[in-house]
C-alpha cells in the first residue's frame, strides 16, 4: 500500500516542473505631435515563476504561476507606460504590482492516439480567435474552461471565458464588457484543425462574445521541398460581424465609427521559402466592408485575433496590403545562439481617407546564451511606422488612431533558470 502510495505522489512530482524568469524590458519609443502612436521612455523589471505539476493518477493536476513587476527608471515627457500601469496623475511613478498570473486544474484522458484534455481556471490562452497578450513583462490572462480533444491528426478544441486579467496589473478577473461598460457575460471560441501526411494542413474556428460580436476564421497552409528547402503556402479568411444589442452602433468618437450593419471581411495569402536556416516570404492582405478593428471585448490586452496586425493593425476598410519577411539564424557564421527577423510592409486605399498610405518597418536581433549563461536570452527590437492620410470627411469624420507616426526601440532580456 505505501508503494502504491509513494508512486502515486512520485507521478506528481517526478513529472512537474519549475521555472522562475527574471526579465529587464527598456523601451524607448516617439509618437509625433498630432498623431496616435505613444511616447515611451521605461526600464522596468520582473520577477515570475512557473509551476507545472505532473499528473496524480495519470488523470489531474495543476499549474500556479506567480509574477511582480516594478520600474527600474521612467523619463520624462512620455504619453504612456505599458509594462506597468499608467496614471496619468503622476506618470513618472507608475505602480508596482503583484500576483498570480495563472492557476488551473489541468486533466488528461486516453493517449496519443484519442485523447481529451481539460483545464479550469485562469491561464494564458492561445487560440486562433482569442489570444492573450504575451507582448509586456507580464503576461495577460483570462478566466473560463478548456476542452481539447484529438482523434490522430484531427484536433477539436472548445474554450469558454467570462472574466480577463491585465498585463499590466494584478487585478484578479475583470468583467469583460464593451466600450460602454457594459457587461459581456462570456466569450466563446471553438475550432478543429487537421494535418495531412501529404503537408496541407487545415483549421477552422469562430468565436462569439454574447449578444456583442462574432468572427469566423478559417486557414489552409501546404508546405512542399523543393529546391534543397522547402516552400509553405498560406491562405487565410476571416469575417467579422455584429452580434447583439451591445454592438456600439453609435461608435466611439475617436476610435470606432458609426456603422447600422458591421460585416467586416479579411483575406490574406502568402508564401515562404526556408532552407538552411533562412527564409525569405512574401504575403498579401485585404479588408473589405468595415474596419476589421473591433476586439471581442474592450481592454482586451491583445486577447483578440486580428491576422493584419504588425506592430500595427494593417485593417482599415478596403486597405491592402503587402509584407516582405525576412530572416536567418548565424550558425553558418559561428554564432548558433543568433537570428535576426524583419518585415518591411506597405499598404494603401484605405476607404474614408484622402492620401492614405502606410509603411512599417520592424527588425528583430536576437541572441541566445548557451554554456555556463544558459537561459539567457538578449533581444532588440526596431520599428519605424508612419501612416499618411486625412479624412474626407463624408465616409468618415475623424483618423481616431489610424493616422499613426511611431518610432520604437525596444530591449529585452530574460533569464530563465529551470528546476
Amino acid at each position: 500500500m505505501q508503494d502504491s502510495a509513494g508512486a502515486v505522489v512520485d507521478s506528481l512530482v517526478t513529472d512537474s516542473t519549475f521555472k522562475l524568469r527574471y526579465s529587464q524590458f527598456y523601451w524607448k519609443e516617439s509618437g509625433e505631435t498630432g498623431y496616435a502612436g505613444s511616447a515611451r521612455d521605461e526600464w522596468v523589471q520582473a520577477l515570475r515563476a512557473d509551476y507545472s505539476s505532473g499528473y496524480l493518477f495519470d488523470f489531474i493536476g495543476f499549474d500556479y504561476s506567480f509574477g511582480m513587476a516594478d520600474d527600474l527608471y521612467i523619463g520624462d515627457n512620455i504619453s504612456n507606460t505599458s509594462n506597468l500601469k499608467y496614471d496619468p496623475t503622476d506618470p513618472n511613478n507608475p505602480d508596482s504590482f503583484a500576483g498570480t498570473t495563472q492557476a488551473f486544474l489541468k486533466a488528461k484522458l486516453g493517449d496519443e492516439k484519442v485523447g481529451l484534455n481539460m483545464s479550469l481556471g485562469q491561464k494564458q490562452r492561445y487560440r486562433m480567435l482569442l489570444q492573450d497578450s504575451q507582448s509586456r513583462i507580464l503576461p495577460s490572462s483570462t478566466l473560463g474552461y478548456d476542452l481539447d480533444a484529438h482523434v490522430g491528426s484531427l484536433k477539436f478544441y472548445y474554450t469558454e471565458i467570462d472574466k480577463q486579467s491585465p498585463r499590466d496589473d494584478d487585478y484578479w478577473g475583470r468583467d469583460l464588457t464593451n466600450f460602454y461598460g457594459q457587461k459581456i457575460d462570456s466569450v466563446r471560441t471553438y475550432g478543429a484543425s487537421y494535418s495531412f501526411d501529404n503537408g496541407l494542413s487545415l483549421s477552422a474556428a469562430e468565436a462569439i462574445a454574447d449578444d456583442y460580436l462574432k468572427r469566423q476564421a478559417v486557414k489552409a497552409e501546404y508546405k512542399m521541398p523543393v529546391a534543397e528547402g522547402s516552400l509553405k503556402f498560406e491562405v487565410v479568411g476571416a469575417r467579422d460581424q455584429d452580434d447583439g444589442d451591445l454592438f456600439e452602433y453609435a461608435g466611439i468618437n475617436g476610435f470606432l465609427p458609426e456603422t447600422d450593419d458591421h460585416d467586416a471581411r479579411y483575406w490574406e495569402a502568402g508564401i515562404t521559402y526556408s532552407r538552411d536556416g533562412y527564409y525569405v516570404g512574401l504575403q498579401h492582405s485585404k479588408t473589405t466592408g468595415a474596419d476589421f478593428t473591433r476586439p471581442l471585448f474592450s481592454r482586451d490586452y491583445g486577447a483578440t485575433f486580428r491576422a493584419t496586425d504588425l506592430f500595427y493593425g494593417f485593417s482599415l476598410e478596403d486597405e491592402a496590403m503587402w509584407k516582405l519577411k525576412a530572416g536567418t539564424n548565424f550558425a553558418r557564421w559561428g554564432l548558433p545562439g543568433m537570428r535576426w527577423d524583419m518585415h518591411l510592409a506597405y499598404s494603401d486605399g484605405a476607404a474614408g481617407f484622402d492620401g492614405f498610405r502606410r509603411y512599417e518597418a520592424q527588425s528583430v536581433l536576437q541572441y541566445r546564451f548557451s554554456g555556463k549563461l544558459d537561459g539567457l536570452n538578449v533581444a532588440w527590437l526596431s520599428v519605424t511606422h508612419d501612416t499618411e492620410g486625412t479624412p474626407d470627411g463624408v465616409n468618415r469624420t475623424f483618423s481616431g488612431y489610424n493616422i499613426t507616426k511611431h518610432d520604437a526601440n525596444r530591449i529585452y532580456v530574460n533569464y530563465d533558470i529551470k528546476f
